[in-house]
């Protein structure tokens, strides 16, 4: 069980998250891709994740509890069928929107996040820390071209970003 630390970031408004994944066992519980979280009320942060569905989801919480937590999972059944799939989160004033493939899969309106700002601490890929000194909810697939934007990409970008991927 191996995960990478990377350097802490400040996510200010609007952000993107987005990788490429592929998974082909099921899933005894949830496997952490990519958090930068910390579990205290008033810090904040997020995680996308792969719950025991195999659907993936994006949890977050602004510093100081203040917008309220919210949480979004997609409610594609299952993306760990042995293929790859680009997957991205976009949170755009008070909506977050995820895609699978790019098509938008789960849309939803959270309490108002304008001015919402993610923790400033360091950012794990491939398992949850959470303030903890040990990792947790590992992933065990492959995880390819995460990228992290302090905006919130089109729907059109996220389409292209998909199709550059496959080749398209």
């Amino acid at each position: 069980s191996e995960y990478y630390q990377a350097n802490a970031y400040t996510y200010t408004n609007d952000m993107t998250v987005e990788a490429w994944i592929k998974r082909s066992d099921t899933i005894a519980s949830t496997e952490v891709l990519i958090e930068q979280y910390d579990a205290t009320a008033a810090l904040g942060g997020f995680i996308f994740y792969l719950n025991s569905s195999g659907a993936f989801g994006f949890d977050g919480k602004a510093i100081g509890g203040s917008p309220a937590a919210y949480q979004v999972n997609n409610s594609v059944a299952d993306v760990c069928d042995g293929n790859p799939h680009h997957i991205a989160a976009v949170i755009s004033g008070n909506v977050v929107t995820l895609y699978l493939d790019g098509v938008v899969t789960t849309k939803n309106n959270s309490n108002d996040l304008t001015g919402a700002t993610y923790i400033n601490t360091p950012m794990n890929i491939g398992a949850n820390r959470s303030g903890a000194d040990t990792a947790t909810l590992y992933y065990s697939g492959v995880l390819d071209e995460i990228a992290l934007y302090n905006t919130a990409l089109s729907a059109d970008r996220i389409l292209a970003h998909y199709n550059a991927g496959v080749g398209a």
